[in-house]
Formats: structure tokens, C-alpha cells, sequence
């Protein structure tokens, strides 16, 4: 099983945070829509309020999109696109993400504030993901070689001038990076020869350490109610301080969050008892975003972490929390609320089911 369908199943020194969940005092949540959109997935929001993501059309084609702090959205596409997806998006409005071609090829892009597009491809690449841009406009993200056996990839940095930078880290079979800090600092993860999934930091240097939470898992790849995953630690967050967020899989496939101090000191943690937890970005002050679902996958909620260790969940008004097991709603994905980005301010955004299984955006502010 390749890292590629990892990334896709994850839109991947203990001490447990809080055992039982608390709800969110009163938030207040905008919910959204793209133009002409049956799904609106958010993926990233900046300081000020702007929100990037994708939205599904009546025929279920993915596009990008760009939404203002005061609502009005930009839809756009990348060259010759079928599929567009804009993944991660910075303080002066740059975007990364990646969109795939007439020819089923996927590329990476940058679009600048002006609305132009790049195409962004380490040479001969023939699949590239970007994932992550920084106040600076440097990118991270994964590719994959021709010459490589299919499905494995191999990360890489992009600089603000255009300059390719690819590396896997040490002992690593197939790699992603997933996040980048404003000093050129990445978090990923990568598969050994023994499909086990490592942690990884790699420094401004290029210096690398690898992120094993211990407990994690050693036993490969395996399938839960959300599909296959490997067993092992995932890094897919890291903010300016270093500290880095993710999620681990113990030896019976259960997924827990860990936050890991620049000092190396890890912490793990259930968003509740029994159940997969899933960290998706954390923002300077090591506040944490993310969602959880029960053991059987059925009911989702998005939650919050704080830097102490508080955890609360949180359903957008109007969401539903309960699904038929794996359950996938036209292709959208799987059957959750999510949240998935927040900016320095505190404010958090994702996307969630109503009652009739329409997919929605939100931003909710403190």
C-alpha cells in the first residue's frame, strides 16, 4: 500500500489530556458555501479571516477556491485541471495545492496574489502534491519519480525563487512532508522497508530527526472502518516555536494525537476515550485543530487542544454527528465534521454534514 492512498485516507512519553471531551462556550460560526457548490471543503485560513479550500460542482469536479474575511469567494483552476484543490494558504494570500490534468496528472501550484498560477514540479516528476507554503512563499510537499515503483514518493522544497530542493530522510522507503514553519522547518512522515510509519523534523539545515511516539505501532499495514493505514507516527502540522502536531497508530490500528515540544518532549492524547483522533494544524501559540470520530467511525466532531492540554469538542449549528459506517457522501469524502485549519488568532475553520448530507464550510472565531 502506498503513502499516496495514507495521505488520502488521513483530508495519518504518554500522557492523555483530558479523558472526557468538553463542548465549546458559545463560538461565533459563519457557514459557507462555494458558488454552484455541493460540497465546500476549506482547508487553510490566515489571520485575517481569508479561507482557502475546494468545492465539488453539480458534477462532482473539484475546483479551488479563495474567500475573503468578508465572504466574497474567487474560484479558480489550474491549467487544463480536472480536479483542482487549494491545500495551504499564507498571510499576503499566496496558495499552494495541486490540481490534475486532462491526462490524469497531478501537479503542484502556486497561485500568486494577482490570481496567477504556477505550475510547480520537481523535474521529471510525474505526480506532485504540494502541501504546505510559509509566510515567505517557500512550499513543501511530495513527488514522485518516474523511476521510483509506483506510488512512492519522495518530498521536496520549492524556495521563494523557484529552487527544487528533493530529499527523503534517512532509512525512509516512501516519504511526504506535510508542513512547513517560516524557517524553512518541515514536518512529515515517512515508510520504512517494514511499511511502519516514522515521524519525521527535518531542520533549516537539512538535518533530520525522526518522531516515534512510543506506543506506536510496528506491525505494518492493516484496515480500520476508515480504510487501510500503516501502523507507526504521522507528523502533518509544525508552528513557528517547532512544536509539532500529529497522530499515531497502535498495534490494533487505533489512532491517537501526540504534540511534540521543540525540546523532544512528546505528548499523546484522545480527543475521547476509544476513539480515532485526528490533529490537523496547530497555530503559534500551540493551540490544536482537528476532528474525532468513535471507534466504529460512525460519529465525528471536530475539536479544539489548547497549549495546556484542554480539550473541547464542537459541532457547527445545524451538522449532523451520526453516519452509517463508512459511509461516503457522492465522493466527498469520509463522514465527518472537520476542522482543519486555524489561523494565530485562534480562529479555526473546516466542513461539516447537515441533515439532509450536505457538505458545508465554517469558520468559527473566538
Amino acid at each position: 500500500m502506498t503513502s499516496r492512498i495514507l495521505k488520502l485516507n488521513i483530508a495519518m512519553t504518554a500522557l492523555v489530556a483530558l479523558a472526557v471531551p468538553l463542548q465549546l462556550p458559545a463560538q461565533t460560526y459563519t457557514t459557507f458555501d462555494a458558488p454552484a457548490a455541493i460540497a465546500t471543503i476549506p482547508n487553510s485560513v490566515t489571520q485575517s479571516g481569508v479561507v482557502a479550500g475546494e468545492y465539488y460542482d453539480a458534477n462532482f469536479v473539484q475546483h479551488g477556491f479563495l474567500r475573503a474575511a468578508d465572504g466574497a469567494f474567487t474560484t479558480f483552476d489550474g491549467p487544463d485541471a480536472q480536479v483542482t484543490v487549494a491545500q495551504s494558504i499564507n498571510q499576503p494570500g499566496e496558495i499552494a495545492g495541486y490540481y490534475r490534468d486532462a491526462n490524469t496528472v497531478y501537479h503542484g501550484f502556486l497561485r500568486a496574489v494577482d490570481g496567477t498560477i504556477t505550475t510547480i514540479d520537481p523535474p521529471t516528476s510525474i505526480f506532485t502534491l504540494a502541501a504546505s507554503i510559509n509566510q515567505g512563499g517557500a512550499i513543501t510537499g511530495y513527488w514522485e519519480s518516474p523511476a521510483a515503483e509506483p506510488g512512492l514518493t519522495t518530498c521536496f522544497l520549492r524556495a521563494a525563487d523557484g529552487t527544487f530542493t528533493t530529499f527523503s530522510p534517512p532509512g525512509s522507503f516512501s516519504s511526504n512532508c506535510l508542513a512547513i514553519n517560516n524557517d524553512g522547518v518541515i514536518a512529515g512522515y515517512y515508510i520504512d522497508a517494514s511499511i511502519v510509519a516514522h515521524g519525521f523534523l527535518r531542520a533549516a539545515d537539512g538535518t533530520f530527526t525522526t518522531i516515534d511516539v512510543p506506543g506506536a505501532g510496528t506491525g505494518g499495514f492493516g484496515f480500520t472502518p476508515i480504510g487501510g493505514i500503516f501502523q507507526g507516527t504521522v507528523a502533518d502540522a509544525i508552528n513557528q516555536a517547532g512544536t509539532i502536531t500529529g497522530f499515531w497508530v497502535d498495534a490494533n490500528f487505533l489512532m491517537h494525537g501526540f504534540v511534540r515540544a521543540a525540546d523532544g518532549t512528546i505528548t499523546t492524547f484522545d480527543a475521547s476515550p476509544n476513539s480515532f483522533t485526528f490533529p490537523g494544524a496547530i497555530n503559534p501559540a500551540g493551540e490544536i485543530a482537528g476532528y474525532w470520530c468513535d471507534s466504529a467511525f460512525n460519529t465525528c466532531h471536530g475539536f479544539l487542544r489548547t497549549a495546556e492540554g484542554v480539550i473541547t469538542s464542537f459541532d457547527p449549528p445545524g451538522s449532523i454527528q451520526t453516519f452509517p459506517n463508512n459511509t461516503f457522501n457522492g465522493g466527498f469524502g469520509t463522514n465527518n465534521q472537520v476542522s482543519v485549519g486555524i489561523n494565530p488568532a485562534g480562529a479555526f475553520t473546516g466542513s461539516y454534514f447537515d441533515e439532509n448530507f450536505n457538505v458545508h464550510g465554517f469558520v468559527c472565531t473566538p
